[in-house]
């Protein structure tokens, strides 16, 4: 009875039993197992809005009476900029450590302290989060892939965006800003983490906005841009090419890419890039004649009947979040600059629980399943439920952001 296979295969066994009766609505239509939901604009890439998220999964994240504990004291500090002329500004600091002042060890008293002592206007610019002009609803992105190097030393690669139409204006269509200085040494956008401060117990790291994620507890950008634009820095805007779009229960979705050329130097760069002026995010690309960092993973996600959160620890919003943060810390002390993905790179053992499958899941005999016809609810349903699969992992936590800078 303590053999763990044991008790995933009965769990996995119950759960299938939850969902092997189901029920139609009022509408006559089936409740989908696993259905999400349009990010709300007020909280997109901001500080976790204090009410329960709009999905199932997200809603066993948030931070309930019955939840995680509080994540531990963060490991950098935030220093304002009181010197500038501009509004203090609670942002990672370059120059300093949280060495340099073990008061100020905890990152999040520190800044809330900063706070206290600015002007509602201040604060008020401090914490403003970055919204997309014109607006658009994420369901998921931004992804990055890399392509290739051609022969001129050209990187090319893509960003991809999924967004809901109903809550997104498309005229414009959506663009995608990208910076880079080839005279100036990459840099993060974030604190990097001191290797030793990575490997303490009960550290944690900050995850940064991500424009498809609520679940952020660091504080926004205070004064827009981080990129600083030296004589020969680049910056250009391309318009998105639409890919696909997807026709569900809750509406449709359109799929963009956005392609990226940048001329190699001779050194890493770091490009900065936001979607329709919003926040910002960045990437690095290797010098002309460096070697690529790169970062591989398979097998992410869970067998049916794991519970995730037996894996999430202290700190952490998920169970996919410590193996996620662990890459990202390594990230933010030197930058990888692709992330390849093997095989399950998510899992979808939750198929089978969707209720128009049910009568294919209790066919007993193995040549009667083998020949089951496809039924039009069925393919209504494989469709609906990977792309609410995809989208939920894709979008989420540590996973994300990995997606987004790598």
């Amino acid at each position: 009875m303590d053999n763990p296979g044991w008790h995933a295969r009965h769990r996995a066994k119950k759960e299938d039993e939850k969902w092997s009766n189901p029920v139609r609505g009022p509408d006559g239509k089936f409740k989908p197992v696993e259905q999400i939901y349009p990010m709300a604009e007020p909280f997109v890439g901001g500080f976790h809005p204090g009410s329960q998220p709009s999905t199932p999964r997200l809603e066993r994240l948030s931070l309930r009476d019955d939840g995680p504990p509080p994540p531990p004291p963060k490991d950098e500090r935030y220093q304002p900029s009181w010197a500038s002329s501009s509004p203090p500004s609670i942002g990672p600091s370059w120059s300093q450590s949280s060495q340099d002042d073990p008061a100020a060890e905890d990152s999040y008293m520190y800044a809330t302290q900063q706070l206290a002592h600015m002007t509602a206007i201040e604060r008020s610019q401090n914490l403003r989060v970055a919204g997309m002009n014109p607006i658009l609803q994420f369901m998921a992105g931004p992804l990055l892939r890399y392509d290739t190097v051609d022969e001129d030393g050209v990187w090319h690669g893509a960003a991809m965006i999924v967004t809901a139409d109903a809550g997104s204006l498309y005229e414009p269509y959506p663009k995608l800003t990208y910076a880079w200085d080839p005279d100036r040494p990459s840099k993060m956008s974030r604190v990097r983490a001191r290797s030793n401060a990575s490997r303490s117990y009960g550290r944690s790291f900050d995850l940064g906005p991500h424009p498809a994620d609520p679940l952020s507890n660091v504080f926004p950008g205070a004064n827009g841009s981080s990129f600083q634009a030296g004589p020969n820095a680049i910056k250009q805007s391309v318009p998105a090419q639409e890919i696909w779009v997807y026709c569900g229960n809750g509406g449709t979705f359109t799929f963009w890419r956005f392609m990226i050329h940048i001329p190699l130097g001779s050194a890493e760069m770091r490009v900065t890039y936001s979607i329709n002026d919003g926040q910002e995010m960045d990437f690095f690309v290797p010098g002309r004649s460096q070697n690529m960092r790169w970062a591989a993973y398979s097998c992410n996600g869970f067998s049916a009947g794991v519970n995730p959160d037996t894996f999430r620890g202290p700190g952490f919003q998920s169970g996919y979040d410590p193996v996620w943060t662990d890459l990202l810390q390594k990230h933010a002390e030197e930058p990888f600059h692709a992330l390849v993905g093997g095989g399950d790179q998510l899992y979808c053992d939750g198929i089978v629980r969707e209720p128009e499958m049910q009568n294919w899941v209790s066919t007993k005999l193995p040549e009667k399943k083998r020949n089951y016809p496809l039924t039009e609810d069925m393919r209504f349903a494989i469709d609906r439920f990977y792309f609410n699969h995809y989208c939920q992992i894709f979008r989420s936590g540590a996973f994300a952001r990995a997606n987004s800078s790598m």
